[in-house]
């Protein structure tokens, strides 16, 4: 067993990823990193130099993708943008050494994208690293076990104080009021839902995937005007529906695509505003009516088992 050799290769990852900013992101954040490393060039090889990889998005959707019982759950083009926007962002990522360089470098290619990782000759050469002692990695834990326990604490204590408030320790996500969102919601829809903790960690939860305070003003504003006359489809405006997983990415970008033909000939229909017959209106409002239907058979089904 000594003597097999593992196929494949290896990557190395510094001891002290786990204090760095992206351990604080989504978990996605960090399976995207992970899978660049893993498939980055470790040496030259044809056109690609070493630190570098050709890929692209709905490759990258494919290979984060994750199992749910015996359901695929693949993440959306667009938090898959959001993150490679970061990765290469410097203004907000930054390597574990703390200077000021990107984490990757983009480079558009016919039918891929070309990915650089930055510094990627100085974290995979064994000889920059420090040695390997147990005394080193007690250290670093002992320096990290009180930092996230005051963290936590603090996380407590506001959320005792006032529920209406949201805020998470990696300091980047925008702070969001519950209260204020919902009752915004409840404005718009001419509802009236209350600040449950089920609404709360479906606007938490679309948060850790990125999404901001505007993104969900954006999709309430749009499926209100869409929706709220219409009697077959103005019950689905509720949280459990326009905050969804399967449903809030398309919705926003449906609000978007709306807002970019925002100088089209206005009318009474919020599709005909888009170019669309009434017939296409009807025939599209009846699929997403079966659709979310469907799926909530298919929860209520998952949640039964």
């Amino acid at each position: 067993m000594a003597d097999k050799k593992i196929d494949g290769g290896y990557i190395m990852l510094a001891r002290r990823l786990i204090e760095s900013e992206i351990f604080q992101k989504p978990p996605l954040y960090l399976k995207v990193w992970i899978y660049l490393l893993a498939r980055a060039q470790h040496d030259d090889y044809k056109k690609l130099k070493r630190g570098q990889l050709s890929t692209s998005i709905p490759e990258i959707q494919e290979a984060v993708s994750w199992k749910v019982g015996f359901r695929t759950e693949t993440p959306s083009k667009n938090q898959i943008f959001r993150i490679i926007n970061w990765l290469r962002n410097p203004d907000e990522a930054h390597d574990d050494r703390n200077d000021d360089r990107n984490m990757i470098e983009t480079t558009k290619a016919t039918h891929s994208m070309l990915i650089t990782i930055s510094n990627y000759g100085v974290y995979q050469d064994s000889k920059n690293y420090e040695r390997n002692a147990n005394d080193s990695m007690t250290e670093t834990t002992k320096v990290l076990r009180p930092k996230r326990e005051a963290n936590n604490i603090n996380k407590n204590v506001n959320n005792d104080k006032n529920k209406d408030s949201l805020s998470f320790d990696d300091g980047k996500t925008e702070k969001v009021n519950y209260g204020a969102l919902i009752k915004y919601l409840n404005e718009k829809t001419g509802r009236a839902f209350h600040n449950t903790e089920a609404n709360r960690k479906l606007i938490k939860a679309r948060l850790h995937d990125g999404f901001t305070k505007k993104d969900f003003k954006l999709v309430i504003d749009y499926k209100s005007t869409e929706w709220k006359d219409n009697k077959d489809m103005q019950k689905y405006l509720r949280p459990n529906t326009l905050f969804a997983p399967s449903h809030f990415d398309d919705y926003l970008n449906e609000a978007k695509e709306y807002l970019n033909h925002a100088n089209r000939t206005k009318t009474t229909s919020d599709g005909q505003r888009a170019g669309k017959t009434p017939e296409e209106i009807a025939n599209k409002e009846a699929e997403h009516l079966k659709e979310i239907e469907r799926r909530a058979q298919e929860a209520k089904a998952i949640n039964e088992h």
